[in-house]
């Protein structure tokens, strides 16, 4: 769900991840994961497709 956002920042877009819920429902769980669930690889996907020397910025 989250890999169109990732192309479209690839191709000069701005885009949002978002996680959002009650306390202790796993947002952080789904967004960075563990060894064995990585979570939300967005940043990941990021820097491994990018062949240019574009800069990012991650907040």
């Amino acid at each position: 769900m989250v890999n169109p956002i990732v192309k479209q920042c690839l191709e000069c877009y701005n885009g949002t991840i978002f996680a959002y819920g009650q306390t202790s429902s796993g947002k952080t769980h789904t967004m960075i994961g563990n060894n064995v669930d990585p979570g939300i690889t967005a940043v990941r996907q990021l820097f491994e497709e990018n062949e240019s020397d574009r800069t990012f910025m991650i907040r």
